[in-house]
């Protein structure tokens, strides 16, 4: 999974742009910045909260359920998935975990400049 998520752009008849997440069918915007031709970029811990959302919809998982696995209540997994609420990595691991799922960090490549630091 990559720090951002590819996304389609839509031109509207009112000459705006749908912006669409292939990947959070949920998610829908009219603009969005980028840092490349089809990819938005998002911050670390939102990345990591979407993979777990994207990992309980695909496995079927609810709330509930991942609260049980984890031995907390329903109401820290929803904070766990508020993107507005600042959460715990290993928290984050350990939900991916249980899942039998990873989050495997997909960093850009640099390019050499030919400078020595």
């Amino acid at each position: 999974m990559a720090f951002g998520y590819r996304y389609t752009l839509e031109r509207q008849g009112n000459g705006w742009w749908l912006v669409r997440f292939p990947g959070i069918p949920e998610a829908l915007t009219e603009g969005a910045g980028h840092s490349g031709p089809d990819r938005a970029v998002l911050p670390s811990l939102v990345t990591a909260k979407l993979a777990v959302y994207e990992t309980m919809r695909v496995r079927g998982w609810s709330k509930v359920k991942l609260a049980k696995e984890l031995g907390m209540s329903e109401n820290s997994v929803r904070r766990l998935l508020d993107l507005h609420h600042s959460s715990q990595m290993w928290v984050i691991d350990d939900a991916l975990a249980k899942m039998n799922a990873k989050l495997p960090i997909d960093l850009p490549k640099l390019r050499s400049t030919g400078k020595a630091a």
